[in-house]
């Protein structure tokens, strides 16, 4: 039996990096598999120490950055990846999370009779369009699955409600706390800002193409550079977007805020850990700020999970004056007790060990 762990996103390696490398000291053979959906990975393997990808799926030279070229890549990827001999009958196939690499394995697995395995399964939202598509995709993804890492007792009770058939099992934590301990312990060479400030994060599709998220979310960011040196990490879509609103130009008149494009994820968690709180519509931050012990505010309508959530985490549904009680208040979002000294790398790798055998 063969062992493949596929991705397409920067994230879910970042986020699975600690199953790999747990997997490569106890010399459990895996592939490495790249969907290309994200164009280059190969900095995020020097980070963990990964091998380069075994197998491609696609290639592209740059990130997908609109819906139809989405379309046509998972049509492609489809066809690519049915037609090419990475996986066959009886093989473990590992998938992370709920990007639209996830869903394209995890048809591609399921036609070709491979054992699945969900790692990062039973978050849920309840609603199909917040966030969209990854709801959706989770769902799906669970279903099909014979094997649910679950990170979580909540996520595992999601599952007895739906009654997924696959094989439940809890790592207690997200295993991005291995990832995440692990950068820690690693140095960066960027400048940290001096003195305080905060980091804005606004790019998800269901916020930069409704104008009532969008704005809403306008009004809130809006606030928090008036108050606070803010560094903004804009990505090319929340660049276009919020250049057509005229926010963008009205940020970059603001000596409060600093642009950046990008940061790799080595030095970002160091940035975040350094900040005063962080403004994000993204879902990894959650977890990953509720592990830092670091405030954050949610500008979304709906979250799938739970970590932080009445701690560190203020989920504002897009309500003004509940964003403002948490800027007067940020300092008062503080994690309750520790986090444990659970492995969920390790637990995962005990699972692996005893379906290869």
């Amino acid at each position: 039996m063969g062992v493949y762990f596929v991705f397409g996103t920067k994230a879910e390696l970042i986020k699975a990096a600690g199953i790999l490398r747990e997997m490569g000291r106890r010399k459990i053979p895996y592939f490495l598999v790249h969907t290309g959906q994200h164009a280059h990975v190969e900095e995020e393997c020097k980070t963990f120490g990964l091998p380069m990808p075994h197998y491609r799926i696609t290639q592209r030279k740059e990130n997908l950055k609109t819906v139809r070229e989405m379309a046509f890549w998972l049509i492609k990827g489809f066809f690519s990846g049915m037609g090419k001999n990475i996986f066959r009958k009886g093989d473990l196939v590992l998938v992370h999370g709920d990007t639209e690499s996830t869903l394209l394995t995890t048809i591609i697995a399921k036609l070709k009779r491979c054992k699945l395995a969900h790692i990062e399964g039973g978050l849920r939202s309840w609603d199909i369009i917040n966030p969209f598509p990854e709801e959706a995709i989770r769902r799906f993804t669970d279903t099909f699955s014979d094997y649910i890492f679950v990170p979580n007792d909540w996520a595992a009770s999601n599952l007895r409600k739906t009654k997924k058939k696959g094989e439940v099992i809890n790592t207690y934590l997200n295993p991005s706390y291995d990832s995440l301990k692990y950068t820690l312990s690693k140095k960066t060479h960027i400048e940290i800002p001096k003195g305080k400030y905060v980091v804005v994060l606004f790019h998800r599709k269901e916020n930069l193409y409704m104008k009532d998220s969008l704005y809403k979310g306008i009004k809130i960011i809006r606030e928090i550079v008036n108050r606070h040196k803010t560094l903004f990490v804009l990505s090319k879509n929340s660049k276009h977007v919020l250049k057509k609103t005229g926010f963008y130009d009205e940020l970059a008149r603001n000596k409060n805020v600093t642009f950046k494009d990008y940061y790799d994820f080595k030095d970002f968690v160091h940035v975040v850990n350094g900040a005063e709180f962080v403004a994000t519509d993204g879902g990894s931050l959650q977890e990953e700020t509720y592990l830092l012990n670091k405030p954050i505010l949610l500008l979304r309508k709906k979250t799938e999970r739970i970590e932080g959530l009445g701690e560190t985490a203020c989920l504002t549904n897009f309500d003004f004056k509940k964003a403002m009680r948490f800027l007067d208040n940020y300092k008062s979002f503080k994690r309750k007790g520790k986090v444990g000294d659970r492995k969920p790398s390790e637990i995962i790798c005990d699972k692996i060990e005893e379906i290869i055998k």
